[in-house]
């Protein structure tokens, strides 16, 4: 039996608004707000992931992309902040090496962003982001979660799947956030890739790296 994606907006709303599911709220409010600030171009190859210590983390599609809009960061912090977030934003972070992970884009894209052809064909597995086993690797929780739900899956409510897939997701954000390294210089949150690269963040690198340019001297000729 096929979910009924128009009551899917409706459960996540209710969701959002019981206590303890702010995440979920903050979350769904920065993806609206972030499609809106940016182009479409744009929103399709970024990600917004998280905020810590008011700063908003998004992924990009490639390196070159996030040296891109980190020159524009500011301006983008300017119209996102006029719509009001539930969370204040104070500066903009742009990196590429998140962008391959597969569970938090797979269950972020699976909870929010469900296209037309998902709700026509997809079954309850590929609507919320149940990887498929021919195709994917799937992690560790979503194997537990398939072997325990296999056998009644077919007999939960609209409700209940939208709950159970909630839950993932913040599990996800949650164990995310306990692995993820901190810059040893401003202590903002890195990838073990940056940090075995550099020793630092990007935005670091790039600060010290400004300060220890020299630009070449040409004498003048008499």
């Amino acid at each position: 039996m096929s979910l009924h994606f128009d009551s899917v907006e409706q459960i996540l709303t209710q969701l959002e608004n019981q206590p303890g599911w702010e995440k979920l709220r903050e979350h769904r409010q920065l993806l609206k707000c972030w499609e809106q600030v940016v182009n479409q171009q744009t929103a399709q190859h970024t990600r917004p992931l998280y905020i810590n210590r008011q700063i908003l983390y998004i992924a990009t599609s490639s390196a070159t992309r996030a040296q891109e809009l980190s020159f524009q960061r500011y301006a983008l912090l300017k119209r996102l902040n006029q719509h009001q977030l539930t969370a204040e934003i104070k500066d903009l972070r742009f990196s590429s090496s998140q962008w391959h992970q597969q569970n938090p884009g797979q269950d972020t894209q699976a909870l929010f962003t469900i296209s037309d052809r998902q709700k026509r064909d997809h079954t309850n597995r590929e609507a919320w982001g149940l990887p498929d086993r021919h195709q994917t690797k799937i992690s560790s929780d979503s194997l537990v979660f398939l072997k325990e739900n296999e056998k009644v899956k077919d007999q939960l409510s609209p409700q209940d799947l939208a709950k159970n897939a909630a839950q993932r997701w913040l599990r996800v954000i949650e164990q995310r956030s306990k692995s993820t390294l901190a810059c040893p210089k401003c202590n903002s949150l890195i990838s073990q890739a940056e940090l075995s690269r550099w020793n630092l963040c990007h935005h670091c690198v790039a600060q010290k790296w400004s300060k220890e340019y020299c630009p070449p001297v040409f004498l003048k000729q008499e």
